[in-house]
């Protein structure tokens, strides 16, 4: 998205306070400014004015196709198998499975490369919820510890995706010996969240594993780790929940250098990654249970090229 009249304004606010930080290098001063204008362009809001949206993504809107879906009468990942590959060529279409209020969906979910466009949707008053109980210690079917990557309940690899108004849950009781339980991986680029619950019970809630997404509006409980991955995302008034002490609410996971893209910087020197979270009018507590004295450690970004920016944001001790 081109950014806007009214941004502008906001981008040169966020620069000076960036600029008014204590001393840093020359490098990571001119890395951080690039990173916050770069994460303005991608997030503005378009106004009547400007290049709006990319042409797929309007194509795929004027051509939608709505699939009601009840546990009575079926799975999520039935719905899903019925999304051609690839939009079923010609014209790309939006495909939105609208989840019945109120019903658990119990499963595991995932959005295949292949099936851009998917929303998933239902009522934030009365939400459905997608639930599963994997680890990063469950065995899959190789035989093989699942690890991370694979222990989500919804995992979203497509393109342009979009949930609304839905929970998305890891149920696996905290504490298990290699337990770290992803309600939500996604991995794909410019994923949406809307009102949305993404809970976990051990460690971990979000992988926000790569590419652009941003989250409106919504609530994040976990513990350690509760956002976490190679993502470059936008967090815009969301509530985020650590139910740990200690906790990290906020991490970005050690880029790996064959794995961290670059690009030039303002005075034409080269940062080794663009990575990192923006979190926007946001609240960052401690859970039910917590203490006076509890601590949420915020921003521990593994990798020393990653960016945690909090601007408008309540937080806990």
């Amino acid at each position: 998205m081109m950014t806007t009249r009214k941004s502008v304004l906001f981008l040169q606010l966020v620069l000076l306070v960036a600029a008014s930080l204590p001393p840093a290098s020359k490098q990571m001063e001119v890395s951080l400014k690039k990173w916050l204008a770069d994460n303005q362009l991608l997030y503005t809001t378009p106004d009547a004015e400007d290049t709006a949206m990319d042409a797929g993504v309007v194509a795929a809107s004027k051509a939608q196709v709505h699939v009601g879906v009840d546990p009575a009468g079926g799975t999520i990942a039935d719905a899903l198998a019925g999304v051609p590959d690839g939009g079923g060529g010609g014209e790309p279409k939006s495909y939105v499975l609208s989840l019945k209020p109120g019903q658990v969906f119990r499963e595991k979910v995932v959005v295949g490369k292949g099936k851009p466009f998917v929303t998933l949707k239902s009522d934030p008053a009365n939400p459905a919820v997608i639930v599963w109980n994997d680890t990063a210690a469950t065995l899959g079917k190789d035989g093989e510890p699942l690890g991370h990557v694979r222990s989500a309940t919804l995992t979203v690899e497509a393109d342009n995706f979009v949930a609304s108004g839905v929970v998305i849950k890891n149920d696996a009781p905290s504490g298990v010996e290699g337990g770290k339980t992803v309600a939500l991986r996604v991995a794909g680029t410019k994923a949406s969240f809307f009102k949305c619950t993404i809970e976990a019970g051990g460690q971990g809630a979000v992988y926000d594993d790569d590419g652009q997404h941003y989250f409106k509006e919504c609530t994040i409980n976990g513990g350690a780790d509760a956002i976490f991955g190679f993502g470059r995302s936008w967090y815009d008034g969301c509530r985020v929940v650590s139910k740990k002490d200690p906790a990290t609410v906020v991490s970005t996971t050690t880029a790996q250098t064959q794995r961290a893209p670059k690009y030039e910087g303002l005075d034409g020197t080269t940062n080794p990654a663009f990575l990192g979270f923006s979190f926007h009018n946001c609240t960052i507590e401690v859970g039910a249970g917590g203490g006076a004295d509890d601590k949420v450690y915020l921003g521990r970004a593994w990798d020393d090229s990653s960016f945690v920016v909090f601007s408008n944001t309540m937080m806990a001790n």
